[in-house]
Order: structure tokens, then C-alpha cells, then sequence
């Protein structure tokens, strides 16, 4: 049987998963706490800060895509032996539940009233979820099948969602119950839906099987590997700024060949969704490029933080949102704050999360040494006549 290929990490991934979780601290306490007055969106400032803000969104969607095919398509084992098929199922059931479990109000569950309808609402964790079963499923597919390659098949289900965002969402969906309309819709207050989340995802997911076949490697010469990267990042600047082009030279040759009405694909904002997207793209190729400089000079704890992305979600949103307990602590400067006061809270708010990683990373490998000094010790055996593994 072959063995799984072991590889390190990716510095760049972490790293970019700690610009994004930053970047959603940062905006996410801004948004709550900035007083109306200044919310003019003819500030350059609070222009910059929205813009900023609605690509943090689908850098994370995008990076968790990237991640979990990187590692889906790292093991050489049969499908059903493929250990990472079974963790996507299991994780992405798990933040799906998460999800709704962060809504609950259990000092009010006690109280005995409960808010259904926030309760089924639809947040991040879901989306993440279901688009972790989707990649999945996909992947199942195309490993039967095999008529298309799966970085492509990622792609073009990609631009199916995207394409179709504008349809999906002016449909009406009376029939269904509410909680499943909420991934389809924001009538009932979701904040995130499947369209078109599910694209970035998607596109992740291509990425993440072209990383995994053609990023460079610690032991090639950056000179040699860095043509993937920076011909990644050249196509990432071409669909930047040449998407509204692209999309509106698309949609008059399908109404001129096929003579149907393309109107959708504009009216979903294809090319502002894929015009974001590039931007996105460019990001993870530089980053991608400068990794062997990320690895020697990038601090460890700036690292740590983009691996403990989930963690740090979960306690944002207790803290800002009163997640699980109903008690959130920033409702006295709830859209009370100068620009100054918001932008100093938000800093403050960030570098509390960076502490609480700090610790929490203390206290694991303290744990870890105090495990290894028992064990050592002779006080406890190893398991299975084997020692510990690093």
C-alpha cells in the first residue's frame, strides 16, 4: 500500500488565515461600535473600511476551501481509506452545529423563552460547514467518475454559484421551512448564505489541489519553484482588472450565439464578486511566493494565530455578539464611538485575542512537558510500547 505524503506546513496558509482572522476582529468591532455620524460611505476612510471589510469574508471562505482539499488531496489511499474524507464529514457536522449552537441564549433557555428566530439563522460556521460536505461530495465524484480533473470541476462549479447568485436569491421559497430558506435567503436575517459563499469555497478548493500538485517545496530552490506562485499571482491581476470585461464579453456572446437572455450574469455582480476575488488571489500568490522568507522571519505566535482561527471566532463572538450566553460586553459603545475611539477599541480588541492565543499556546505546551517529564519519569507507560510522538 503507499504511504500518505508528508508535508510540512505552509507557512503562507497560516499566515494568511491570521490576516483574515485579524481583519474580521478589526472589522467586526468597528461595525459595532463606530457612532452613525461617521458611517458616510463619501469618507475615503470608511470607504477604505468597507471595502477591506467585504474581502475578509471571502479570504476566509476561500482559505478554508484551500486548506481542506490541500490535505484532501494529499493522501494517495482509496476514497474510503482516505482518512481526510471521514474528518471533513465529521468537521463539517460539527460547525454546522456549532453554528447554531453559538445562537443559543442558554441564560435565557433557563429563563425559559428561547428567540427561534434567531436561533435558526444562518452564520459563517454553517456556510463553512456545508461547503466542507460539498467539497467532499465532490471529491467522491470525480475520484468515481474521472471525466473531468478536479481543480477544473472545483472552477466551474464555482462559476455556476457565482452565476447564478442574483437567481437564487429573488426566488421565493414559501414551501420550504424557514431554517433551509436561511441558507438560500437574508429575508429571515441570515448573515451568510450558500450563494454565494459556496463559490468561494469552490474556488478554494481548485486552488488547493494546484497547491498541493505544484507549490514549492522547502527543498527546491526558490529561484526554481517560484514560477507557480507568480504565474498564480499574474492571473489573479488579470482577473481583478479585467473581470468586468470578461463578464460582459461572456454574457453578449452567449446571448448572441445561443440567443437567450444572459442579463443574469451581470445582475449577480459576477464581475464585482470575481473582480474581489482576484484581489484575493493575488494576496495567497504573494504570500505563497515570499513563504520561504515567511518561514525564516515571520514570529510563531503570528503564525499560531491563523491556526487558531475556530478558537478565536468562537470567542469574538461571545464577547461581541453574546454568543451562547446572551451577554455581549460592548453594548454600552454599541455605535457610540468616535473613528478614533472605534480604531484604538479595535486594537485593543485584537491584541486581547493575540493574549489569550499567547496563553492558551503557553498553557499546551506546558501540559506537554509536564505529559513528557510523567512519562519519562516512568510514572504512566507508553501506550502500546510505543513513546510519545512529536
Amino acid at each position: 500500500m503507499m504511504q500518505d505524503v508528508r508535508r510540512g506546513r505552509l507557512c503562507f496558509i497560516d499566515l494568511a488565515r491570521t490576516i483574515a482572522i485579524l481583519s474580521m476582529l478589526e472589522g467586526h468591532f468597528i461595525t459595532m461600535t463606530l457612532a452613525e455620524p461617521f458611517r458616510d460611505r463619501a469618507n475615503p476612510y470608511y470607504h477604505a473600511h468597507l471595502y477591506r471589510s467585504g474581502l475578509t469574508a471571502p479570504l476566509f471562505l476561500a482559505l478554508s476551501g484551500l486548506v481542506f482539499v490541500y490535505f484532501l488531496c494529499s493522501s494517495s489511499r482509496p476514497l474510503a481509506e482516505n482518512p481526510r474524507v471521514k474528518k471533513g464529514i465529521k468537521r463539517g457536522v460539527m460547525l454546522i452545529g456549532m453554528g447554531y449552537l453559538l445562537q443559543v441564549n442558554l441564560i435565557g433557555l433557563f429563563e425559559g423563552w428561547v428567540n427561534t428566530d434567531w436561533l435558526m439563522v444562518v452564520h459563517i460556521l454553517q456556510v463553512v460547514g456545508v461547503g466542507l460536505l460539498a467539497l467532499v461530495a465532490v471529491f467522491a465524484l470525480q475520484r468515481g467518475l474521472r471525466i473531468v480533473p478536479l481543480s477544473l470541476l472545483y472552477l466551474l462549479l464555482a462559476l455556476v454559484v457565482f452565476s447564478v447568485s442574483s437567481i437564487v436569491h429573488g426566488a421565493s421559497y414559501g414551501d420550504l421551512p424557514v431554517p433551509l430558506q436561511n441558507y438560500l435567503t437574508r429575508a429571515h436575517g441570515s448573515v451568510f448564505t450558500l450563494f454565494p459563499s459556496l463559490g468561494y469555497m469552490f474556488c478554494g478548493g481548485a486552488c488547493g489541489v494546484l497547491v498541493n500538485r505544484f507549490a514549492p517545496r522547502p527543498d527546491v530552490p526558490w529561484m526554481r519553484a517560484s514560477w507557480f506562485p507568480v504565474a498564480w499571482l499574474a492571473a489573479a491581476i488579470c482577473l481583478h482588472l479585467y473581470a468586468v470585461k470578461w463578464v460582459y464579453s461572456a454574457r453578449h456572446a452567449i446571448e448572441n450565439s445561443f440567443g437567450v437572455d444572459a442579463a443574469f450574469i451581470t445582475s449577480s455582480y459576477l464581475h464585482v464578486i470575481l473582480g474581489n476575488l482576484g484581489l484575493v488571489l493575488a494576496l495567497l500568490a504573494l504570500l505563497m511566493l515570499l513563504e520561504p522568507f515567511i518561514r525564516r522571519w515571520t514570529p510563531e505566535l503570528f503564525l499560531r494565530i491563523g491556526q487558531q482561527s475556530l478558537f478565536i471566532y468562537i470567542l469574538h463572538n461571545m464577547i461581541l455578539y453574546g454568543g451562547l450566553f446572551g451577554i455581549d460586553v460592548v453594548s454600552p459603545f454599541k455605535r457610540a464611538l468616535s473613528p478614533m475611539e472605534s480604531v484604538l477599541g479595535a486594537v485593543l480588541f485584537m491584541g486581547l485575542h493575540v493574549l489569550v492565543v499567547q496563553v492558551r499556546v503557553w498553557l499546551s505546551a506546558q501540559e506537554q512537558k509536564r505529559l513528557l517529564a510523567v512519562a519519562a519519569s516512568g510514572s504512566i507507560g507508553p501506550l502500546d510500547g510505543q513513546g510519545p510522538q512529536s
